[in-house]
């Protein structure tokens, strides 16, 4: 859990911001908690509320910025949109904005989750909020009322890191950013050998770089480990696809490859547009908008950091928007293998062009379908529809007039994925004795199917084969006992392979157009294999 204090305004422009992402698709407006609920209908009206609220200070000494613009962010997918609102709402307590109209949004543009929260520094009895050492207060929230010891948790990675063998000290560093740790090193004499860490733009700790094994002779110490490595890569760079590749070595090898990205392009101004010197930047070239031209005029361009970092704030912040929006250029990668805890040039192993020299002569094969199983329902089916294929009712795959069979045991992992996905979000509950339930409703000879919709309950099969009620009023998720299953039979099907239920608790074929017609579809028991 990282939580970062962003910069303050007069005007809200965190709302700008924020609502600018949600309008791109990028975000969602996730809760406004305390505003005047009757009247907000935009933007405009959150911003005019907050403006409103802030106008209440009565203090002596008068401040003009009174936005207090927050972010919390998280690890990949560690916490649910929902957990977050839920801390976020926590810490605004803690730090004395609870009782304040708070706009939350969750932003879906990174592989982290986090959401921002936007609010105002004056409270509802006119006063500022006490803004005294926020940063050790939020330190404070993070390991006693989340119980997360950051400095435990960071010398706990250090440790790890310290277990690896490399071929440079850049290397260690490019681990250390894998990590999501913050550090600097910047030796001011050849004996000044330690790396700062910090935390929340706060020093947390040192560590000398001679902690880190550092082996110039890697490349020969690991020719079995790297010959490995490159009989594998070459293997399945021709079965999976490469946007996927990296997730399935780790998974299945326990290698990452870490890319050496970039997106400082090589541009040159000319005629009111910023050209790229790459075919790598799709919309090239840029249009200045014409308040920025005359200083662009004066500028000695050679590329696009450089540009960004000398120009003036506003088209700066304008560079920093066009940069955001560029694919970066993959520049090399560096290999890890964590089984043995080595670190190795990538080119060492296999030349990144050489791994993008992708052969694959049948997306559907057996290897790239069980993998793809293992990401989940809504991937597997994203994948299906992107190389040409549809699904069938048991989620098989129809392609070019065949159908090709997912196996049951990935249908197995896909399905208590899913599960294991949606018990994240919802509770469970000792409430309420649904077998009890059941039984009455079974006695009555009421239709167990019309009873379920009635009431909001839908229930599904797990791959164990156990039987499970959903109750979306209350959010909750309960066990029943197995003997309901012939009950059941219409609802949620005769077992694994028909998938009915999984279907329709997770979206199935809703979506307009997704639903193969199949009277017209050549059928066939054929594994698509290779």
């Amino acid at each position: 859990m990282v939580i970062k204090i962003l910069s303050s305004s007069k005007s809200f422009n965190g709302i700008d911001y924020n609502e600018k992402k949600v309008e791109m698709g990028t975000a969602e407006r996730l809760s406004i908690d305390n505003f005047n609920i009757e009247t907000i209908r935009s933007k405009a009206d959150l911003k005019e509320e907050l403006k409103e609220h802030s106008s209440l200070y009565n203090g002596r000494r008068e401040f003009k910025n009174k936005q207090f613009h927050v972010a919390l962010s998280v690890k990949g997918d560690s916490y649910s949109k929902e957990e977050l609102l839920t801390i976020g709402r926590q810490y605004l307590n803690k730090m004395g904005y609870g009782s304040n109209p708070s706009a939350i949004y969750f932003h879906k543009d990174t592989d982290n989750n986090h959401i921002h929260i936007v609010t105002s520094r004056v409270d509802n009895f006119g006063k500022k909020i006490n803004d005294s050492f926020e940063k050790k207060r939020t330190l404070d929230f993070i390991k006693k009322d989340l119980g997360i010891d950051y400095s435990l948790n960071m010398n706990n990675k250090i440790e790890e890191l310290k277990g690896y063998s490399y071929s440079n000290l850049d290397q260690v560093f490019t681990l250390m950013e894998n990590n999501d740790i913050d550090f600097n090193y910047n030796p001011k004499t050849e004996e000044d050998n330690v790396i700062d860490l910090y935390f929340n733009m706060e020093q947390v700790g040192k560590v000398p770089i001679t902690d880190f094994n550092i082996d110039l002779n890697i490349k020969n110490n690991k020719k079995k480990e790297i010959n490995r490595m490159k009989a594998i890569l070459y293997k399945y760079k021709d079965l999976i696809s490469y946007d996927h590749l990296n997730v399935f070595l780790k998974n299945k090898f326990g290698y990452e490859m870490i890319m050496n990205e970039t997106r400082n392009f090589q541009i040159s101004y000319k005629d009111g547009f910023i050209h790229f010197n790459s075919d790598k930047v799709k919309n090239s070239p840029w249009e200045v908008p014409e308040v920025f031209k005359k200083e662009l005029s004066q500028l000695e361009l050679s590329n696009l950091y450089s540009l960004r970092d000398n120009s003036a704030p506003k088209l700066e912040n304008e560079l920093k928007k066009i940069i955001g929006k560029l694919k970066p250029i993959e520049l090399g990668y560096t290999m890890v293998d964590h089984r043995s805890k080595a670190v190795l040039k990538g080119s060492d192993v296999l030349k990144l062009g050489k791994v993008k020299e992708a052969k694959i002569s049948n997306p559907f094969n057996e290897t790239a379908l069980s993998f793809m199983a293992t990401l989940g329902l809504n991937n597997y089916k994203a994948f299906v529809i992107e190389n040409g294929g549809e699904l069938n009712g048991k989620l098989d795959i129809i392609f070019k007039g065949e159908i090709i069979h997912l196996e049951d045991k990935d249908k197995s992992k896909m399905l208590n994925k899913e599960i294991d996905s949606l018990t994240s979000k919802y509770g469970t509950s000792d409430d309420t004795n649904y077998d009890n339930i059941l039984n009455t409703v079974l006695e009555a000879g009421i239709g167990l199917e019309n009873f379920m919709k009635q009431n909001n309950l839908s229930a599904y099969k797990d791959g164990n084969g156990n039987i499970s009620i959903i109750d979306e009023s209350n959010r909750t998720i309960n066990s029943i006992e197995n003997n309901y299953f012939d009950d059941f039979r219409n609802i949620i099907g005769d077992g694994l392979g028909e998938l009915s239920n999984m279907l329709r608790l997770f979206g199935g074929f809703e979506e307009e157009g997704m639903k193969p017609d199949l009277k017209n579809k050549k059928k066939s028991n054929k594994k698509n294999k290779i």
